[in-house]
This record gives structure tokens, C-alpha cells and sequence, in this order.
């Protein structure tokens, strides 16, 4: 199974104004930092329901929680209080940190712009992309392909 990041959030364009500190004062940046963790390594959590998240956030981190929490049955803030439960972590933390991660795959592996890998990982407007990864990253989306690649991609915007 693909790796999962734990302790990671998901955003939509309007959230992304809320995700420069996080609600303990540790910076996002910080909380990115954490180590990936496989799925499989959560043995020890006996809900099958915060498994299914955990596997759909690390393969389709496009989705928002109200998504995710349809998909089992649940409302969105139980949701949010088993996924706390069961992973000491935050789903809102965990949907950004698998996003910042995704987007790192496909700046490292892609030509695509930013603008189009905002869209595919769930963001309405590409600024709220660009903001969430700096913050997550320390360095925007455009400097780090560029590092990456070692030169700028036609096509980014």
C-alpha cells in the first residue's frame, strides 16, 4: 500500500489562510517535517473506517473531509474525532501534509504547471496552493522544481 502521511490536513482554498500556525502554535512547516508512515503500520487501529481514509487520503489526496467522511458513513466532525481518536493526529493536517507530498511527486516528475497540480490536488485557486506549500515547505512550488530540475519548466505559471 502506498505510504500515508500521518498528522497531515486538507484544505480547500478557504481554509488555507488557517494553516500557517497550527492550533498547538507549531508551525506547518514543522508539522510537515513528521516522517511518512506506511498504512499497514496502523494495525492497531480496529476502526476499519479510519483505515479507509487513511488509504483514500494517501491515494486521492484531492478529497476534502465532508468527502471523505461520506465515503464512511459518518458526519465530517466525527469523522475528525475518530481520526484524533485513533491517530493522535489531525485529518485536516494529514489531507495538506499528503498533498505537500503529492505535490512535490508530480513538481519533481512532471511538466505540469502549477497551476494545473493546484487543481488536481483539490485547490480552487492556485495562490492557496502556492501558500500552503511555502508554508509547508519554506520555499515555493515554482524554486523548488527549479531546484529539483536545475531549471525552470516551460509552461509554469
Amino acid at each position: 500500500m502506498a505510504a500515508a502521511l500521518v498528522a497531515s490536513t486538507g484544505s480547500t482554498s478557504k481554509d488555507s489562510a488557517e494553516i500557517d500556525e497550527g492550533r498547538d502554535g507549531v508551525s506547518l512547516q514543522q508539522n510537515v517535517s513528521a516522517s511518512l508512515v506506511d498504512v499497514s503500520t496502523h494495525s492497531a487501529i480496529s476502526d476499519r473506517r479510519i483505515h479507509k481514509v487513511l488509504e483514500l487520503v494517501s491515494s486521492a489526496p484531492h478529497h476534502t473531509i465532508p468527502v471523505l467522511a461520506q465515503s464512511v458513513n459518518l458526519s465530517a466532525s466525527r469523522l475528525e474525532h475518530l481520526f484524533k481518536q485513533y491517530t493522535n493526529g489531525c485529518l485536516r493536517e494529514h489531507i495538506i501534509k499528503a498533498r505537500v507530498h503529492h505535490a512535490e511527486r508530480l513538481l519533481q516528475t512532471t511538466e505540469l504547471s502549477i497551476k494545473e497540480i493546484a487543481a488536481h490536488l483539490g485547490y480552487a485557486h492556485s495562490p492557496s496552493f502556492i501558500r500552503v506549500f511555502t508554508a509547508a515547505r519554506g520555499q515555493s512550488p515554482r524554486r523548488f522544481r527549479d531546484c529539483t530540475w536545475g531549471s525552470s519548466v516551460p509552461g509554469d505559471s
